[in-house]
């Protein structure tokens, strides 16, 4: 397995230095909440940006570069589902691609990853099932492309934005596995990379990220918005989101509470009264029935990036992700309880801070896992945190 380890711009490395707050009143100093974590043993390979994390029949099936893994809690072993063969002509090798769970495979698209068939053939998507059989997915309506992301909407792969030549793209394709056929998605009003992606179970939604322009930059983008839209595959049609009361940014998380759309953190465009101003902490929630934003308090974290949030069915979890400036990967983490409007401190998690990790909801317990800091490239173990 071939792994990639220097592809696609980092935001941790823009020079500002803290956060500031915006948005509603800051809180009183948040408690800290109970609940307990433990510590998942490393995998075979591990990958300081996995491309996937899911939660399949009680055990943790995580995508990392061109390897399948999963663990049995019960166990507390694992075991490699399949080693994805890698095209000669791959870009990054495995690194970049997108990665969904139908329910009966991974399906997995674009970025550098290039699957070598038994033929010799080259393929940029392929659907792997847990008993490890590969198959190559047919040519995409798009170009090829790294930085985008994708959602399941029950019946098909949506891939919307990134880059290449172009980044924050608008276009974007569907695959149906019942099928195997794609379509292209009409264009969209905003483009997507460092964007937020959520699926509602209706609309795919879209937020955020980075103004469009050409070329392949390093560093930071030259700008972002505070623009959203949302894609609803039965109609075929995109719309506007109405304006956010947020700063524009990009590299936040969005979470879907099964109503709205949590959005919170990130890397926003420095102000000239305000040089400290590049990494809010803020957070708004989004209600598509209405078409209407209302913004949330303050938490007690310092802004960041590349951290991870997942929905636990009533709370929001944030934790991890890239201090301002760069620099070691964040340990801390807060609870966001939206019927109460309050926040709370996680417990000190057992493992290393990190960042470009992936977090999941299992229905218990928050899992983490791999990621990475400057003194840890491509952690091979995580944690789960099991709130009270």
């Amino acid at each position: 397995m071939v792994l990639c380890a220097a592809c696609g711009p980092s935001p941790g490395e823009s020079g500002a230095s803290t956060a500031r707050r915006t948005g509603g009143p800051s809180p009183p100093a948040a408690a800290v909440a109970g609940g307990e974590w433990r510590r998942i043993e490393p995998a075979p390979f591990g990958w300081y940006r996995p491309e996937g994390a899911f939660w399949i029949d009680g055990t943790l099936v995580v995508v990392a570069a061109s390897a399948v893994q999963r663990w049995d809690p019960e166990t507390g072993r694992w075991r490699v589902v399949a080693e994805i063969p890698q095209a000669d002509e791959c870009e990054g090798c495995g690194y970049s691609q997108t990665v969904v769970w139908t329910g009966d495979e991974l399906l997995m698209w674009g970025g550098g990853f290039m699957y070598r068939a038994p033929d010799g053939s080259a393929h940029a998507g392929a659907a792997v099932d847990l008993a490890g059989r590969i198959e190559p997915l047919p040519p995409a309506p798009i170009p090829v492309r790294w930085w985008h992301q994708s959602v399941w909407t029950g019946e098909e792969l949506v891939v919307f934005g990134g880059g290449r030549d172009t980044l924050g793209r608008r276009d974007g394709a569907a695959f149906d596995p019942a099928t195997g056929t794609w379509r292209k998605l009409p264009r969209a009003p905003v483009g997507g990379y460092a964007n937020s992606l959520v699926w509602t179970g209706a609309e795919m939604i879209t937020w955020g990220g980075v103004r469009t322009f050409p070329g392949r930059p390093t560093g930071s983008p030259r700008g972002f918005v505070a623009d959203g839209a949302a894609y609803d595959p039965a109609s075929g049609t995109w719309r506007e989101l109405a304006p956010a009361p947020l700063d524009a940014r990009g590299w936040h998380t969005a979470v879907w509470t099964g109503t709205e759309m949590i959005v919170w953190g990130g890397m926003a465009e420095p102000r000239s009264d305000c040089y400290d101003c590049g990494y809010p902490d803020d957070a708004a929630a989004y209600d598509p029935a209405t078409d209407t934003w209302r913004t949330l308090p303050n938490g007690p974290l310092a802004g960041r990036v590349e951290h991870s949030a997942v929905w636990t069915g009533e709370e929001m979890i944030v934790y991890g992700g890239s201090a301002p400036g760069g620099g070691p990967g964040k340990e801390d983490g807060a609870i966001f309880d939206p019927a109460a409007a309050t926040w709370s401190l996680l417990p000190e998690p057992p493992i290393a801070g990190r960042y470009r990790h992936r977090a999941l909801w299992t229905g218990g317990e928050m899992i983490v896992w791999g990621g990475q800091n400057p003194r840890g490239q491509g952690f091979r173990g995580g944690g789960a945190y099991r709130p009270e």
